[in-house]
């Protein structure tokens, strides 16, 4: 009797080949800065997802869905695409106009997608201000890490 690979089997199959060849590619990263051997480096990160990736992609192949239901309908698979594109957007955001303006914005329209029931508009941005502003200066100075600044304002 022939044994079939169910859709769960064959999605976590492909999540281990990403994570392996995410840590075949992880040698190729160079830091740009001298690096302690005893700290974790910025291999760190990339390599604990990796792992992360080839572990959750072994439980979908041991443990995969017995019901065959899907999981998204149709209206949430456009939800999804939403997202994504909005995720594109946000990185060409960065790249011209910057970590200071585009985040709060992204924010403000995550904010509005993802909500269960209407969230009032000025609530939302000035969430979305405040967040911006501590995940701003916790970064630039606190961990002394630069955040892009966009093409228009180099």
């Amino acid at each position: 009797m022939k044994k079939r690979f169910k859709r769960d089997q064959l999605f976590g199959l492909c999540i281990i080949l990403l994570g392996v060849f995410c840590l075949a590619v992880l040698p190729t990263i160079k830091p740009v800065i001298a690096v302690d051997p005893n700290d974790a480096g910025p291999k760190f990160f990339p390599k604990l997802i990796a792992i992360g990736l080839i572990i959750c992609g072994a439980c979908m192949i041991i443990m995969p869905d017995e019901d065959g239901v899907p999981y998204l309908n149709k209206e949430q698979w456009i939800n999804i695409a939403k997202y994504f594109g909005l995720l594109i957007l946000y990185i060409g955001g960065l790249y011209f106009v910057g970590f200071l303006i585009s985040t709060p914005i992204c924010l403000f329209l995550m904010i509005n997608m993802l909500a269960e029931v209407p969230v009032k508009k000025v609530i939302a941005g000035l969430y979305s201000i405040v967040l911006t502003l501590f995940i701003y200066l916790a970064f630039t100075k606190i961990l002394v890490i630069i955040l892009p600044r966009g093409l228009l304002f180099t």
